[in-house]
């Protein structure tokens, strides 16, 4: 999954978005994620204090950028 480019197929999704990316990740970088939410229209970025798992590595910041995510308005 590392070398295949997603971005077009990115660019073509139109429901509220949000990338989280480990800040110290060195499998798929925060630049990724930067990058994968620059492509996505309206994305929002999330870079958690994380390697790779950022649901297991920061469980409680990572559940509060879902939750505030799913829970904001419009």
């Amino acid at each position: 999954m590392r070398d295949v480019d997603q971005r077009r197929t990115a660019a073509l999704i139109r429901n509220p978005t949000l990338v989280i990316a480990g800040e110290h990740d060195t499998v798929t970088s925060a630049d990724h994620g930067k990058e994968l939410a620059a492509t996505v229209p309206g994305a929002r970025l999330t870079v958690l204090p994380t390697v790779h798992m950022a649901n297991v590595e920061g469980q409680t910041e990572f559940l509060e950028a879902v939750v505030a995510f799913l829970t904001e308005g419009p």
